[in-house]
């Protein structure tokens, strides 16, 4: 077989499996050095007014209570959205990943990711599928 029309024919796959294999992949603790978790509460919401698109508008980052080592710490996640897209209320449980050696620096697992995973799942497997109906009716 051509080496070319091989390809062609292997690229949903691989395309489908690529998709499959990143929505599967561990949430991780992107860059935070000495990984370690725990849970966290919501006390509160920090805002600051931003600059976009030549209008001000309202950036929300939650303020989260967790305890770390015997300390327990009340910080303000770095990681501000638009306050449409803001989904913390106070009282939600998140989990933390936060430095083991330094426990300010932390952030929220798998926060905003929900939907790319489910997309990229989504999108793998509906090519699988397709592929495999196109190959079944030709």
């Amino acid at each position: 077989m051509n080496p070319a029309l091989l390809a062609v024919r292997l690229a949903p796959v691989l395309i489908a499996a690529v998709c499959i294999v990143l929505a599967l992949l561990p949430d991780g603790h992107r860059g935070i050095a000495h990984p370690a978790y725990t849970m966290g509460t919501v006390v509160r919401t920090a805002t600051q007014h931003v600059w976009s698109h030549h209008s001000e508008t309202t950036a929300c980052a939650p303020v989260i209570r967790f305890e770390a080592q015997g300390r327990r710490y009340e910080l303000t996640s770095r990681h501000f959205v638009p306050e449409w897209q803001y989904r913390h209320r106070m009282g939600d449980k998140v989990r933390i990943c936060y430095n083991a050696r330094q426990p300010e620096q932390f952030r929220i697992c798998r926060d905003g990711g929900e939907w790319r995973r489910g997309a990229l799942l989504i999108a793998g497997i509906g090519t699988l599928a397709a592929y495999a109906v196109i190959l079944w009716m030709y």
